[in-house]
């Protein structure tokens, strides 16, 4: 009979006191345990490693100062004795099956080094609720360029083909968006037949105002940032395009993350959008005209705000 496939779970944790117990619950609950489950307090005023160890017994703790999500992704990772590594943000929740699935796929797909599922999205801003169930891998690889389509949070990665790519990387000016950069790197170094989905859904991803406020213009920041590896394997004209295309897609959704948010600052990325790439139905998604269109009359009085009681 062979070994069972071992899967330890790394959370990072920063000012997470009020989330960390809903998400060790969501791993305690699980049908088919995690081997490990690893709590990075990134040097957090609160303590949280020390209240996930009087919640959780038997949870791992590895402590450092404040570095950063992608520098406590690694730090837990390090730690980490299994053959794969599930990382869990301390605001989002396990399905009570993610791990039993991810390890019946691991064991039945022996190329697979990088495995991932969809997720509810819950924003507790504007009470939505939605399923963002991910596309076909085909469909995943193809829009890779322009989207981080798998979350992290709800992926799972082999031991060695995460360390072969150097981890997440933890360049300053690639915060926010090195899960995208680590998923650029690991498809050049892997290719496509590394990464296998899962069926279902794989967690839910908490949406706050604390993951939120003031982090919009710093996530541009690192989108503009990612162009690099975005665009790494063209050169010249091409290049070039692709480049205004991505700033263009960056600007436009933090503009409609600002305006879901009531951040009265859509109206000037939207244009900064267009402004970068002016072509309507070339590349980008349809429609940036209609939604500049609407953000002006909203913004004049003409229509109301989606919502408003007034």
């Amino acid at each position: 009979m062979e070994d069972k496939l071992t899967i330890s779970v790394v959370i990072p944790a920063y000012k997470g006191e009020c989330f960390i117990p809903a998400a060790l619950d969501s791993l305690m609950n699980q049908s088919d345990p995690a081997d490990e489950i690893i709590v990075v307090d990134d040097g957090c005023p609160q303590n949280s490693g020390s209240i996930a160890e009087s919640y959780c017994p038997g949870v791992i703790v590895v402590r450092q100062q404040n570095r950063g999500m992608a520098a406590a992704r690694n730090a837990g990772a390090r730690a980490v004795s299994s053959q794969w590594i599930a990382f869990l943000d301390q605001d989002d929740r396990c399905a009570p099956d993610r791990i039993a699935k991810t390890r019946a796929l691991a064991a039945a797909n022996s190329d697979a080094k990088w495995i991932f599922g969809g997720w509810v999205q819950e924003n507790t801003m504007n009470g939505k609720t939605f399923l963002v169930d991910c596309p076909s891998l085909e469909e995943v690889l193809r829009i890779v360029r322009f989207r981080c389509t798998i979350l992290p949070s709800f992926s799972a990665i082999r031991r060695d083909a995460f360390w072969d790519v150097g981890g997440f990387p933890t360049d300053t000016d690639l915060i926010g968006v090195d899960d995208h950069a680590l998923l650029l790197r690991f498809l050049r170094r892997h290719g496509s037949r590394a990464f296998a989905r899962l069926s279902g859904v794989a967690g839910t991803y908490l949406l706050h105002r604390s993951n939120y406020s003031g982090k919009m213009m710093d996530h541009l920041r690192g989108r503009k940032a990612l162009i690099r590896d975005q665009v790494a394997d063209l050169s010249g004209v091409k290049k070039f395009l692709w480049t205004q295309a991505l700033l263009a897609l960056a600007h436009r959704d933090v503009s409609l993350l600002m305006r879901e948010n009531r951040d009265r600052g859509f109206l000037s990325e939207m244009t900064r959008s267009l402004a970068c790439w002016p072509f309507p139905h070339v590349a980008l998604p349809n429609g940036r005209y209609k939604i500049f269109a609407h953000m002006l009359l909203t913004r004049f009085g003409v229509l109301r705000p989606a919502g408003s009681d007034r």
